[in-house]
């Protein structure tokens, strides 16, 4: 998963716990393309719905695991509304993190990038190596 505004791919630290009442660690942007066993993930439902093959669907919701040769432990990529004690620590935005937790923090959404077709595009399966806007389900 390529973030276009930093030219980064999504990647677990899972060196750096982040410290709290849950387990979670560090998301971060990595330079390198290539798949490794960190910027490599699982995609799983969100939630159930209507579509009954293995297809990514825009509108379809969803949740990023990581890789388990990475590690057993069970971590979602997860994010929750901005706090004065929680937010990240460049921008300042909503955190990233993967955190051992399945609850509605971990859900997120695919839509089409051009916001003139999303929604006339939900349900049609996404093409492969498409940009797509990924939005977290709960703060949008």
């Amino acid at each position: 998963m390529k973030c276009e505004a930093t030219s980064s791919h999504l990647a677990c630290k899972i060196q750096n716990r982040i410290m709290g009442m849950q387990e979670g660690y560090v998301a971060v942007g990595s330079q390198s393309g290539d798949p490794t066993i960190r910027s490599v993930f699982v995609l799983e439902r969100g939630e159930k719905d209507f579509f009954t093959d293995n297809i990514i669907h825009y509108g379809q919701k969803l949740k990023l695991r990581i890789n388990p040769r990475l590690t057993q432990k069970t971590l979602y990529l997860h994010s929750s509304h901005i706090t004065p004690q929680k937010c990240a620590t460049k921008s300042r935005k909503q955190e990233i993190s993967f955190m051992n937790d399945n609850s509605i923090n971990c859900v997120w959404e695919i839509e089409h990038l051009d916001p003139r077709v999303r929604f006339e595009s939900y349900g049609v399966p996404v093409k492969r190596n498409e940009k797509v806007l990924l939005k977290h389900s709960f703060t949008s």
